[in-house]
């Protein structure tokens, strides 16, 4: 769906209170905005659905304008990127995985298709070239260009990740023990450090579960008892709703081989499974 009119207008008005007219345009096609530079070609879609999710999820019109405000913010931190030379190869220690929810537009376009890998059937792994302050999702055209394969960007992402520090801040709540990770915007991404979850697994003497509702936090719980579950549970809503970049509320069972299973908590702390092939 379409965001808003009051919405739509809100975000217009900030984007171009904060951006040179002189140097960018900012263009609407039915739900898709882009950024166009004004002396060039270099263009920029704008992840305006992501505004729209939040925007839904918030009542009070303070709340909404601080949303757009600090959306436009992440907008103009990121146009620096489209200056940037793309050279997949020579930047492979630049290259980390990022979590996005299943229903990411990923871009129908052939060549400008942002490669992915499936992780569970609520979430899927895209790939960002860093730059520090900005970053490009990497797409098929790139990689054509470089003449790499999904796998291995895939391979160097994974390599990347696994040299970030973990070092969870850990919390107790009736006996379940919490362990959040939240250092960078590459938290939700260490669900696929297979070694970091190994390591969990040997300290965890209950169930292992694990939640990424947003890509700025991964929490692994400890579950010891039923109250466990229901904590676990709020957790997972409660990030879900304040990230800006959300993921899924629904927590995941880490079973023994490290696979991910959803767990329901439904009242009385009946528990449901599915697992994901």
């Amino acid at each position: 769906m379409m965001m808003k009119k009051d919405e739509a207008d809100l975000l217009m008005k900030a984007l171009q209170s904060a951006l040179d007219p002189e140097e960018w345009a900012v263009r609407r096609d039915g739900k898709r905005w882009y950024i166009v530079c004004q002396s060039d070609s270099r263009k920029m879609e704008l992840p305006a659905h992501e505004l729209k999710d939040e925007l839904d999820r918030l009542e009070k019109q303070e709340e909404k304008d601080k949303a757009v405000q600090a959306f436009v913010s992440r907008v103009t931190r990121a146009l620096p990127a489209t200056e940037q030379s793309i050279r997949l190869r020579e930047q492979q220690h630049m290259i980390y995985p990022v979590m996005r929810t299943a229903a990411f537009p990923t871009g129908e376009t052939a060549g400008k298709r942002l490669l992915k890998r499936e992780h569970t059937a609520e979430s899927i792994v895209l790939y960002a070239l860093d730059f520090g302050e900005s970053y490009v999702l990497v797409n098929e055209e790139m990689a054509r260009d470089a003449e790499v394969t999904t796998d291995e960007v895939h391979h160097w992402a994974l390599h990347n990740v696994k040299q970030l520090p973990n070092e969870p801040k850990l919390d107790f709540v009736a006996d379940n023990r919490f362990y959040f990770f939240s250092h960078d915007h590459y938290a939700a991404s260490r669900i696929l450090n297979d070694k970091l979850l190994y390591d969990l697994q040997k300290k965890i003497t209950g169930e292992m579960i694990a939640a990424i509702p947003h890509q700025d936090v991964l929490i692994v719980a400890d579950v010891r008892n039923s109250a466990g579950y229901d904590v676990i549970s709020r957790l997972a809503m409660k990030f879900y709703g304040e990230g800006h970049i959300p993921i899924t509320p629904m927590p995941l069972m880490v079973e023994e081989n490290r696979e991910l299973t959803p767990i329901f908590v439904m009242p009385e702390t009946i528990k449901q499974k599915k697992t994901f092939k």
